[in-house]
């Protein structure tokens, strides 16, 4: 599947920054083509998520960006494509693309940067076609595979997987014009692993999650919204015992995952936690608009974008420390964070007796800095795009 989104009309300020770019020494974006390669399947989790806003932010300064990754969940090639299930989550699926196939279509954008950001199948193709037509590539390290590897399979496999990553990631920062991460926390690690030319990644934010009017935020906290994976790391558990000890309030689950049974389970036998499944993109906005409050208590999470998401509709946002976005200072002044040996129904609770000016006030913020760091990302990666170019050229 691509995603193409044309060269439109900008306005802004970053559209005019970026026509003085010869007058600043930047290189000149606005004919430049850039593939970004994911195996994250249309539609469906975080990384795709990430990688659609982001070709739908750069697509008014470039002229060409587009998305190569699966077919979507519920198209019809879905089912013809060779794949094979991720150990411990049948839900996931590790797809073995038409290697000539998407090199051919790579070779007809005629892209002057590829980013890769999955160490599978997908990932070797970018890396491949980067080589082949000498043009810069870009390397995001999004998610820890290592640590999702080491809950769900068992010993030898995790050794056999972290070989294999470790030695396609250093094959890749070895490559890479630039290494990207979401959280800066993850600079040294990389580093050691070879790369030299590393920098954090800020996570954009869709044109319809900043264009639409918000709702106000009600003056009690009445809904309690988790959407994400219904796995181990995404700590399901907490949601649903807090789920159990506020029973005045209504929890809502949206997702897909190996913890989904569980989930529905629970939710039958109480009357105050829905279960919706996995849900469309088109419907994460207005389920967010329907919220009091957003909650990710992650046991592992590189970032978190549906909280940012969340925070760009002046939702309450109440993360774990775990969470990539808990690292950030920019973002850190309109969130909550669950405090080190606090539950998450402790963390709910101490928000709830909050003032509701107060609650207000960090809501406001929240809005407030989403805006500011979604275009310090756009700003970011067009920094680098035409840093790329111009070393290139000389």
């Amino acid at each position: 599947m691509s995603t193409n989104i044309p060269l439109t009309n900008a306005g802004n300020v970053l559209g005019k920054e970026m026509n003085m770019s010869n007058k600043t020494g930047l290189f000149n974006v606005s004919q430049v083509r850039v593939v970004f390669i994911t195996d994250a399947y249309a539609g469906f989790g975080g990384t795709w998520t990430y990688y659609h806003d982001l070709v739908e932010n750069l697509g008014g300064y470039l002229d060409h960006v587009e998305l190569l990754c699966p077919p979507a969940k519920d198209s019809h090639n879905y089912a013809k494509r060779m794949s094979f299930p991720m150990p411990g989550d049948k839900t996931q699926k590790v797809f073995i693309p038409n290697f000539r196939q998407i090199g051919k279509k790579i070779r007809n954008i005629h892209p002057h940067i590829i980013v890769v950001s999955t160490p599978g199948p997908y990932g070797i193709i970018g890396m491949v076609q980067a080589k082949h037509l000498r043009i810069q590539l870009f390397v995001v390290f999004q998610t820890e595979f290592d640590k999702l590897t080491n809950i769900y399979w068992n010993r030898i496999l995790y050794r056999l997987s972290k070989i294999y990553l470790d030695g396609i990631f250093k094959l890749f920062f070895r490559m890479g014009f630039v290494v990207m991460m979401p959280n800066p926390e993850l600079k040294k690690r990389i580093r050691k692993m070879g790369a030299y030319n590393v920098e954090v990644m800020g996570t954009p934010i869709p044109k319809d999650f900043q264009e639409k009017p918000i709702l106000p935020l009600r003056k009690e906290i009445a809904s309690v919204l988790y959407l994400g994976r219904l796995a181990q790391e995404k700590n399901i558990d907490a949601i649903l015992n807090s789920a159990k000890r506020f029973q005045n309030l209504r929890f809502v689950i949206a997702g897909d995952g190996p913890l989904r049974d569980k989930v529905i389970e629970r939710a039958k036998s109480m009357y105050n936690l829905e279960y919706l499944g996995w849900v469309p993109r088109q419907t994460v906005l207005s389920l967010i608009d329907q919220s009091d409050m957003l909650i990710l208590p992650s046991k592992v999470e590189a970032f978190g974008t549906v909280a940012l998401e969340a925070m760009a509709r002046k939702r309450l946002v109440l993360v774990s420390p775990n969470c990539g976005i808990a690292r950030n200072p920019l973002l850190s002044r309109g969130f909550f964070r669950i405090h080190h040996g606090e539950s998450l129904a402790s963390a709910i609770y101490r928000i709830q007796c909050m003032d509701h000016c107060k609650r207000q006030k960090i809501a406001d913020l929240a809005g407030q800095t989403a805006e500011i760091y979604n275009t310090e990302t756009t700003n970011k990666w067009i920094e680098l795009i035409s840093r790329s170019l111009r070393l290139s050229k000389s």
